[in-house]
């Protein structure tokens, strides 16, 4: 557990260096693709189920007089980088690695956008709860669904032996040999 801990912190600064923050990080551009993808998926939903809201450039204005700005915070980009680091801190090979983050990349920003419409619809009929819906309840559900996601795979795969930390032999795996 201390290993996947620190492979988990290592992988996880090394992603938020990469990709998080605007300044410094090379690949930003993922960061703010994200939003911009985010805020298109939005204007979709809001236009196809006529959601009585405008979208003015990252901001959804509701009828009520309150504004809400889609911000890079909003993206999901967070939960994803660290359910990337710990599959990427967990030792099994990495072809399953790699098949369980780009199904967690599906799941994570279909959960995201539907966090995102629920907040929106739920502001439309009760205003003043926007800090509870976003602040608590939006933010600790893509929380417990990205744990619950990585605790799936984790479930799912064979962990490797050290060796196959490394390198992913085709000896890494743990075996059961029966002796005749």
């Amino acid at each position: 557990m201390l290993w996947f801990t620190l492979r988990f912190a290592i992988w996880s600064g090394l992603l938020f260096s990469l990709i998080y923050f605007e300044h410094l990080s090379p690949f930003y551009f993922i960061h703010t693709f994200q939003t911009d993808a985010i805020i298109y998926i939005t204007e979709l939903w809001v236009s196809y189920f006529d959601i009585p809201v405008r979208l003015v450039g990252n901001t959804v204005i509701f009828q009520h007089g309150l504004e809400l700005m889609i911000l890079n915070a909003c993206n999901g980009l967070t939960p994803l980088i660290l359910y990337l680091a710990a599959i990427l801190a967990y030792p099994t090979l990495y072809k399953e690695k790699v098949s369980w983050f780009l199904g967690g990349l599906v799941i994570l920003l279909t959960l995201n956008m539907i966090r995102i419409m629920l907040i929106t619809v739920y502001v439309i009929h009760v205003p003043d709860g926007f800090n509870c819906a976003h602040n608590i309840i939006g933010r600790y559900s893509i929380g417990i669904s990205t744990l619950l996601l990585f605790y799936y795979f984790t479930k799912r795969v064979s962990p490797c032996t050290y060796y196959g930390v490394f390198f992913n032999g085709k000896h890494s795996h743990p075996t059961t040999s029966i002796k005749h």
